[in-house]
């Protein structure tokens, strides 16, 4: 039936989360850091229902294997996040764990949630859309958040993309934890790169890290 019907799954290693075809948001297994978004910071071997309101559910993310960070986007534009936050991942403007969802941005348009970085919980790998750009928030050492600079955040601040940048995707790779580069591809197909820049990960004029966004082209003729 369709309460065996999932439409949206994302683990961060050590917790799981899934969305319903009814809507209905269940969380479980790790649950130290209140990663499940039930109140406690209890491990739960089966499942439990975090309140995240009636909105249809858009988006959901998670990553941090042990320290678990969770961003949830609903239909009306609300940003849930809950979680692991010692870096300021949730954006919330404090470094406090946080085990019940709460909205810290609203008017969101997008949620591009770094899946692939599961390591530590360093960074939240979370980026919101806006009708005026692209915010993150989270662990800044090598200039993972574009914001110009290598100062943790622990509100959401706007990343330094052309005011014309519309994001399409965001993608990240990394050689050693927590070295991230990231890339944002618009819709109108441009490319950009910021953070680590150790290895040439970004240009091959510098290996200074990239604090703020640097448009990636090919060479002449290529």
């Amino acid at each position: 039936g369709s309460l065996n019907t999932w439409t949206r799954t994302s683990s961060g290693g050590l917790h799981t989360l899934g969305v319903q075809s009814n809507g209905t948001l269940w969380a479980w297994g790790l649950n130290d850091k209140g990663q499940l978004g039930n109140g406690n910071t209890t491990d739960q071997s089966t499942p439990v229902t975090p309140s995240v309101g009636a909105n249809p559910i858009v988006t959901i993310g998670s990553n941090g294997q042990s320290l678990g960070s969770v961003a949830l986007l609903t239909s009306t534009g609300d940003l849930y996040t809950w979680g692991y936050n010692g870096y300021g991942n949730l954006g919330n403007g404090n470094t406090t764990n946080q085990s019940t969802p709460a909205v810290n941005a609203t008017s969101v348009t997008g949620l591009f949630f770094d899946i692939s970085n599961t390591v530590q919980g360093y960074i939240s790998g979370m980026f919101m859309s806006k009708a005026d750009g692209l915010y993150t928030t989270g662990y800044n050492g090598y200039g993972q958040l574009g914001v110009g600079d290598t100062t943790q955040r622990n509100s959401f601040t706007k990343v330094l993309l052309p005011k014309d940048f519309v994001v399409a995707d965001i993608g990240s790779f990394f050689s050693t934890y927590p070295t991230q580069t990231y890339l944002a591809l618009s819709t109108d197909g441009r490319l950009y790169a910021w953070g680590y820049n150790g290895q040439n990960n970004i240009t091959a004029d510098t290996t200074v890290n990239c604090l703020g966004p640097v448009k990636i082209t090919l060479p002449l003729g290529a």
